[in-house]
């Protein structure tokens, strides 16, 4: 089975290479104003080792971009320069993942990882010291699938309309908080590929989530949290097209040592091609906000960090006989920068 390398996490790449990235786009807005800074993150990573590239877009939508100021007509160019200066970099050596934050990542207070989502989204928004749930039924939800469905779509029309759709071969749709835009994702790329010519690109794609304190941000109708397996029924049940792979991000290390093996255990329970697993955790610092620096934390060096997620991903890799997954990615989200992504090139040569 193949073991394919992801690279880093954009924005703590781009500080690390000294570029302010404190504003709400996350440095996104180098695109326009210092496309080098972008290009420069990406050849690090491809000369780091990467299989994988993505894009500087996860923050990136039309409500965030009006937001920052720039006008309606530019967001198309502005979008297609971003996928450009990957593809530029990545000059045949790396695939290119196009970046696509959850529509949490355009709402303040960082609702990619709690999915407190207004209407259509989700039930209510969030609001300090309130009843917040993002728990819904019935039609209430199919109305959530729909309108974030919508939301979902009309995104991936800009890209599909803009040149460089042909240099995507992936789809990657990171730190998605809700059941409801879990399916919403599916359709939305089912419609895409539906009124896509004939001969256009349909890039495989894969639906990611981050799991705060191993917890999955969806809530239940009890009050709990949903289980890995309904997690993985959303993905792969129903109507929708199915994702090529399955993923993690943003999330503790030490959290993928129980997660993987659940998520393990309930793709084994679904027919159909074997999906990849995509794995992505943060560096294993801490940010220290105030002061905008990570604080180094033990057994969080790039070899020591490296072998951790390469164990978890060859125990994944021969689970079910080795039939469960189709393939394994690792890589990093917040905080893992070249070195990391070096560490797990260098660790998977040295196992060759």
């Amino acid at each position: 089975m193949t073991i394919l390398v992801l690279d880093g996490g954009m924005g703590a790449t781009l500080e690390e290479l000294g570029h302010d990235c404190s504003g709400p786009m996350w440095g996104s807005e180098l695109i326009t104003r210092d496309p080098s800074a972008i290009a420069a993150a990406h050849k690090g990573f491809v000369e780091a080792g990467a299989d994988i590239i993505s894009t500087a877009t996860y923050q990136l939508s039309t409500e965030s971009l009006t937001r920052a100021g720039y006008a309606p007509e530019s967001h198309p160019a502005l979008l297609g320069t971003a996928v450009q200066l990957a593809a530029t970099e990545a000059r045949g050596k790396s695939a290119v993942a196009l970046s696509l934050g959850a529509y949490g990542a355009t709402l303040p207070g960082g609702e990619e990882y709690r999915g407190f989502y207004p209407p259509p989204f989700g039930p209510r928004a969030y609001t300090e010291g309130g009843d917040n749930t993002n728990y819904s039924s019935g039609a209430e939800l199919e109305g959530h699938v729909a309108a974030l469905a919508q939301w979902h779509l009309d995104r991936l029309r800009l890209y599909a309309a803009d040149r460089t759709w042909d240099s995507i071969e992936d789809l990657a749709f990171e730190t998605v908080p809700t059941i409801s835009e879990y399916r919403g994702i599916r359709r939305a790329v089912a419609a895409l590929y539906a009124e896509l010519p004939v001969s256009a690109r349909r890039p495989r794609f894969w639906i990611a989530s981050a799991f705060p304190n191993r917890q999955h941000p969806q809530q239940n109708g009890d009050g709990g949290r949903v289980s890995v397996a309904e997690l993985v029924a959303a993905a792969l049940e129903g109507d929708g097209a199915r994702p090529d792979a399955l993923g993690i991000n943003c999330t503790a290390p030490a959290e993928l040592e129980t997660l993987v093996p659940e998520y393990t255990a309930a793709v084994a329970q679904h027919a159909g091609p074997a999906p990849w697993l995509v794995i992505y955790p943060d560096g294993g610092d801490i940010l220290d906000f105030e002061n905008r620096k990570w604080i180094r934390q033990p057994g969080q060096s790039p070899p020591e960090w490296a072998a951790r997620l390469l164990r978890i991903a060859r125990a994944a890799e021969q689970a079910g006989d080795g039939k469960t997954w189709g393939g394994v990615v690792v890589g990093g989200c917040c905080g893992a920068m070249f070195s990391k992504i070096e560490a797990l090139r260098k660790a998977l040569r040295e196992e060759a």
